[in-house]
């Protein structure tokens, strides 16, 4: 898998020069995201999430609920049920992807 320059940049110190899959355990949100909505590889994810704008949203609300764990704030409940939904929609798109017809070949 192509990464973007900034995610490649930072992953390749810390494996030690070997690419792999796992590289992607090294991301941050931000660079997971660019990854998912590269131009370069946006096709390799477009059936599993129905929009970039999609993508991007879900990981605002992920990253407004980190950043306010992160730094301490207080959080809403909407944030909170902001962020869950978020994951919970990514845990859903990405399911369907593992147990496709074409991964039991």
């Amino acid at each position: 898998m192509s990464t973007p320059p900034r995610a490649s940049t930072r992953v390749a110190p810390a494996t030690s020069g070997r690419r792999s899959r796992a590289d992607s355990n090294f991301f941050d949100l931000r660079e997971l995201q660019e990854t998912i909505t590269a131009k370069q590889l946006w096709a390799t994810f477009a059936d599993l999430c129905p929009t970039e704008e999609q993508v991007d949203a879900r990981f605002m609300q992920i990253a407004e609920l980190r950043n306010a764990i992160r730094h301490s704030r207080t959080l809403t409940d909407v944030a909170i049920k902001d962020g869950e939904a978020a994951l919970a929609w990514f845990a859903t798109a990405f399911r369907a992807e593992r147990t496709s017809p074409a991964q039991a070949l």
